[in-house]
């Protein structure tokens, strides 16, 4: 089935990290519809648009987001039962959701975009002027939420809240906990697995997917991503990223696009990961920056750690293998390699391979000047 949405300004009104015309087109894609095309926006021919609607066409506005698979499914049962040409549900201001059948040729239809092209009235004014009473039937819908369009920025607040209600619910049907829907924020796409627990101030964006039995929040966005079961999230972004199973992200940190980090791995507070691999049982526990980086598993970040991985014109990657020991306050200048069991001593930075089970000094010998003080104060 083909679908026509007729958008005007509303449509493009922002509705989480999506539009409300994005909205309604997830909703087409759930109830089967799987082309559709947008007057106002798309530049495609219309006519070859609508050519071949064996299946029938449904003709639309593009600010009325909480119409549901099910609205279209009556609709369309209805219209078969009473072989009428076309079958509409108002939805208030002169618009309406209808359902026109195979019936109805293409030229037919073309005629009519072409009249509401040139008188400039919508679509749906045209529909009811130029065709036969006869030819139409009108459904009642109960569910009158489901027929709320968006008008104004109060208007799209009320739509929007509704709407996250209903993805609230659905999850927590699932067997989700969200301590606080009022602030809670979950787009359309997002999957949970069910004993997780959403704390306030979470914002899950884009096709993310949580597993069982986790903790998100508070205060968490993750955008596109998958994080594993049992796995704990506070205060943090994650963009673009994967985590294993049992792991523990934040409080505040940030993992950038293109990270993989596994199971058991704790990444602390002011800790940045972006576009590496972390192994099992690793550990960055604070302020540690890791950048272009495989990092295996068991190895340890004392505080302070960097990847230096940008020269000022190329990024290098860092390799760490499994079981290395990285001391405080440790530059790693990629590219540079850390074998496997080594060790790097606090306050180096490390230019060249550290062997496997070696420790890697790289620091100025320290010197005590006698009396310093008592000198300087004299002079002064």
């Amino acid at each position: 089935m083909k679908a026509i949405l007729w958008t005007e300004q509303a449509a493009f009104y922002p509705m989480g990290r999506m539009q409300v015309v994005n909205c309604i087109e997830h909703t087409l894609g759930k109830a089967g519809i799987t082309k559709h095309y947008k007057i106002g926006q798309d530049q495609g021919d219309i006519r070859s648009f609508l050519r071949d609607s064996q299946e029938g066409l449904w003709v639309l506005p593009g600010n009325a987001p909480l119409i549901t698979s099910e609205l279209f499914k009556h609709m369309k049962d209805a219209n078969e039962k009473s072989n009428k040409k076309i079958t509409y549900c108002s939805l208030g201001c002169g618009v309406g959701l209808y359902y026109i059948n195979p019936k109805a040729q293409t030229n037919e239809m073309m005629t009519l975009f072409e009249t509401s092209s040139n008188t400039g009235e919508t679509i749906f004014a045209t529909i009811q002027k130029q065709v036969s009473k006869e030819e139409i039937q009108e459904i009642i819908w109960d569910q009158k939420e489901d027929l709320l369009l968006i008008d104004s920025p109060i208007t799209l607040a009320r739509v929007s809240q509704i709407f996250r209600t209903r993805i609230h619910e659905k999850h927590m049907r699932q067997g989700v906990f969200i301590l606080d829907p009022n602030q809670v924020y979950i787009d359309v796409d997002v999957e949970i697995g069910s004993g997780t627990i959403v704390y306030p101030g979470t914002y899950l964006q884009g096709r993310t997917t949580i597993g069982e039995k986790c903790q998100v929040g508070p205060n968490v966005r993750i955008q596109d991503s998958h994080i594993g079961n049992e796995t704990r999230i506070e205060y943090s972004v994650m963009l673009e990223s994967k985590v294993g199973t049992s792991s523990m992200i934040g409080p505040f940190a940030y993992i950038r696009p293109n990270s993989k980090i596994g199971s058991h791995v704790k990444i602390g507070d002011f800790v940045e990961i972006k576009n590496s691999t972390i192994g099992d049982y690793t550990s960055a526990a604070h302020l540690t920056y890791v950048g272009d980086a495989d990092v295996g598993q068991h190895v340890n970040f004392g505080c302070g750690t960097i990847t230096v991985n940008y020269n000022g014109e190329h990024k290098y990657r860092t390799t760490i293998e499994d079981d290395a020991f990285i001391g405080c306050n440790t530059n790693l200048v990629a590219p540079v390699t850390v074998k496997q069991g080594g060790f790097i001593a606090a306050g180096s930075t490390i230019t060249k391979e550290v062997p496997s089970g070696a420790l890697g000094i790289a620091r100025a010998k320290q010197e005590n000047i006698e009396h310093w003080r008592q000198k300087k104060e004299k002079k002064e």
